[in-house]
């Protein structure tokens, strides 16, 4: 059974890329995988992650949002998305119980978990959106990749910040220790696993390609 090195951008795509992995659905068509995240020894930081697709040193990559275009405008054009599993933002606005809408947290510190575009980027337009003026939002971003989202909720309940930006199933904690999520209206963004792979790897391995979609598609 051949293995599959599948390399994860962040802590956020654990969920379905752990469900993709343990469920074993890869096994008939005779594939095991590999899961990576960056921060380990595969991909010690961002910076990794294209420079080992295009070395070939693993098979699929999750979450390169921004690198591809960057890579084309210096002339390599083999970075190639093949599927993108969530199209809708996710994560969620956990709060103090005073926190009753967007309005209530004019000037108030708020905890971001990334300052990817993605994240803190969506957060601030989303507040915009809601009537919020540039300067009235108050965002402390914390560029963590550790995924310690307890500690982002940890801070609302100490009194550091009246609320926190944080992945699922992390809002399920805060609503434990009596907090809520503030409604937020939805954003079309592309946003967690997003993959990809080569086109010198795709042309090379057009079945395990297949297969892998597949794969990804059924989980």
């Amino acid at each position: 059974m051949r293995t599959l090195d599948l390399l994860a951008s962040d802590s956020s795509h654990l969920p379905f890329l752990y469900v993709f992995k343990e469920s074993k659905v890869m096994e008939k068509y005779g594939y095991e995988i590999d899961l990576h995240i960056v921060g380990g020894a595969k991909a010690p930081t961002m910076a990794h992650r294209a420079k080992l697709a295009l070395a070939g040193e693993i098979d699929f990559l999750s979450g390169l949002h921004h690198e591809t275009y960057r890579e084309r405008a210096k002339g390599e054009k083999r970075l190639t998305y093949l599927a993108q599993a969530q199209n809708n933002w996710d994560d969620r606005l956990v709060a103090l119980p005073e926190i009753k809408s967007v309005a209530d947290l004019k000037g108030r510190k708020i905890v971001c978990h990334s300052k990817a575009p993605c994240v803190s980027g969506n957060l601030r337009a989303v507040l915009e959106t809601c009537g919020l003026k540039p300067d009235e939002i108050n965002m402390d971003v914390i560029d963590d990749t550790s995924g310690k989202f307890l500690d982002f909720v940890d801070e609302i309940t100490s009194g550091k910040a009246v609320a926190a930006l944080v992945d699922m199933p992390f809002d399920l904690y805060g609503v434990k220790k009596g907090l809520h999520v503030v409604d937020l209206p939805d954003r079309p963004v592309i946003h967690n696993t997003t993959l990809l792979a080569t086109s010198d790897y795709i042309r090379d391995n057009e079945e395990t390609v297949n297969a892998f979609i597949k794969g990804f598609i059924e989980v």
